[in-house]
């Protein structure tokens, strides 16, 4: 018995640990109904054109999930309104890495794309 009772246990704490290493939201250009640059420091916002929608879909789906359990207050975030009603938000621009947040839920990705993209929108006051 206790041979089974240690294996569950072992089995519960990989499950957890593995759950948190969780892989970003897919996105492709028909999920999305707008898309909005915002620069964290100066509140600068502004609606981001088709080109610039395209090119941020492009990255994110080239991005690699890494693991969530670290984190930086990012200057710049693109806050996506899906044609489904619900939104997604990656932010980032000052480590290498990118969070995407949807509904309660939050991964870690790196595009080296997305991390140019979020900088460039971070410079904008």
């Amino acid at each position: 018995m206790g041979v089974r009772i240690g294996s569950f246990f072992v089995l519960a704490v990989v499950a957890v640990v593995l759950g948190s290493c969780g892989k970003a939201p897919s996105l492709s250009l028909d999920d999305v109904e707008a898309v909005r640059f915002t620069a964290l420091s100066s509140g600068t916002s502004r609606m981001a054109s088709d080109t610039e929608v395209e090119r941020f879909v492009e990255y994110y789906s080239e991005a690699h999930n890494l693991a969530d359990d670290f984190g930086t207050t990012p200057p710049a975030a693109i806050d996506v309104t899906l044609k489904s009603g619900g939104t997604l938000t990656v932010s980032g621009g000052g480590e290498h890495f990118q969070t995407v947040s949807r509904g309660d839920k939050q991964y870690n990705i790196e595009s080296e794309g997305l991390h140019q993209m979020l900088q460039e929108i971070a410079s904008q006051s």
